[in-house]
């Protein structure tokens, strides 16, 4: 190898003509075509699997995270996506005036006892800002009955119901 050489073979930046250029600029080529490729490889092994597990009264689509759920004994835990009908959900506190989009929430489940409970949640507002709602206005430690009629109660049914 000459000075300057990495090793990198550069045909596939020369010959597919993928920057148009060659030599170093084509080294450079193949790290950025090599680094690319290894990032949406990595991103596609945990790309997240959402599916909708349930609907409220309101028209509130609730959505599961497929690919974050844990289980460990009766407690299953996943990430939840609630996307709500335009204008028809309003922030709280500094946000009040504005209208939440959807929700991120990392959610419990405690499926032998019908409860849950959520340690993280974060609004995304349809302005394009989002804010994490502090864990001291979320349940926290504390677990709550999930009522079977509702969306969070199709949710658990989902949960808890995964082989």
């Amino acid at each position: 190898m000459g000075a300057g050489s990495t090793g990198l073979d550069t045909g596939a930046c020369n010959e597919s003509r993928l920057c148009g250029v060659s030599g170093d600029a084509a080294v450079k080529c193949g790290m950025i075509v090599g680094i690319t490729a290894l990032l949406f490889a990595c991103g596609a092994a945990q790309a997240s699997q959402w599916v909708q597990v349930g609907t409220g009264k309101d028209g509130t689509k609730m959505w599961m995270d497929k690919s974050s759920l844990t289980v460990t004994s009766s407690i299953r835990q996943a990430w939840l996506k609630m996307t709500f009908p335009v204008h028809t959900q309003q922030g709280s506190g500094d946000d009040a005036s504005k209208w939440v989009d959807f929700s991120l929430n990392h959610a419990a489940f405690n499926c032998s006892e019908g409860t849950s409970k959520s340690d993280a949640l974060e609004n995304y507002y349809d302005d394009g800002t989002n804010h994490e709602v502090p864990a001291e206005e979320i349940s926290g430690d504390g677990w709550e009955s999930v009522p079977p009629a509702t969306a969070l109660g199709a949710v658990m049914k989902f949960v808890c119901g995964w082989k």
